[in-house]
């Protein structure tokens, strides 16, 4: 089975590109401030928007996109696993991925994103709405569920700061290029 080529993303993607980013990034600054009361309500609002963001972009990738972002973000196939090979070798000579090409090592790296995203932001709202139930403890039916979230949390930042940094080396590698 070949993959689906894409040679530009669908300007809905890019929405939810954006909504992702700015709802993970809120996410992440007003969570170095919890368990501060203040905190708390602006953090489950925005994981809250996060979390319903995130189900559509899994809807929005299985039913309308023809699967080409799955096949983008999780490359299974023969063929694109060798463009993630051809990328690490790359980077071993410390030339970046080639971009806008499906798979490979930043579709990888981005699926891995997307599912440390996914389960931080499902498990949010959970703890949030047992935050307004009882504003004084959490449960202790949620103290996994808290550790979860915590525990994904730390790979969104790895995740976030990786992801922010090869973008501005992206755009600064291009830039030089077109000098």
């Amino acid at each position: 089975m070949n993959p689906v080529k894409l040679k530009h993303w669908h300007p809905f993607t890019g929405i939810l590109h954006f909504c992702i980013a700015l709802f993970t990034t809120i996410n992440m600054l007003t969570g170095l401030f919890l368990p501060t009361a203040l905190w708390v309500l602006p953090h489950g609002i925005s994981g809250s928007l996060l979390a319903l963001t995130v189900l559509i972009h899994w809807i929005w990738s299985f039913c309308y996109q023809n699967k080409a972002m799955l096949h983008h973000q999780f490359p299974y196939t023969k063929e694109l696993r060798k463009t993630i090979e051809e990328d690490l070798k790359n980077l071993l000579k410390f030339k970046i991925p080639i971009r806008g090409r499906p798979g490979g090592l930043p579709g990888m790296v981005e699926g891995f994103g997307l599912i440390a995203i996914t389960i931080m932001s499902l498990s949010g709202p959970f703890l949030f709405g047992n935050y307004l139930i009882h504003t004084d403890h959490l449960s202790t039916n949620f103290y996994w569920l808290l550790n979860l979230h915590g525990f994904f949390a730390n790979f969104v930042w790895i995740y976030w700061c990786g992801h922010v940094g090869m973008a501005l080396l992206t755009f600064y590698l291009e830039r030089k290029k077109s000098i």
